[in-house]
């Protein structure tokens, strides 16, 4: 037996393209918090937004701001929805 992707991506790649389109092309057009807590009316999350699975980052150590912008979207009344 085989596996391939993390539970997260692989359940995405399936759910996504009938949401929004197609997966690679999703990855290409990635947003940064950033954006999000300045333009964003409503934020979709497939399985919640948990801080501590965002601090997992490939190459090593980065900067956590996921918490911020959150706080920052909010207080712009961007809605979040969990799914």
């Amino acid at each position: 037996m085989r596996s391939v992707n993390s539970y997260s991506s692989g359940s995405a790649s399936v759910l996504l393209p009938h949401i929004v389109g197609d997966m690679n092309e999703i990855a290409r057009r990635g947003v940064s918090w950033e954006e999000i807590a300045q333009h964003s009316e409503i934020v979709i999350a497939f399985g919640g937004l948990a801080l501590k699975n965002s601090q997992v980052a490939s190459g090593g150590l980065s900067e956590h701001t996921e918490r911020g912008f959150m706080h920052q979207a909010a207080q712009r009344d961007t809605r979040f929805i969990s799914v």
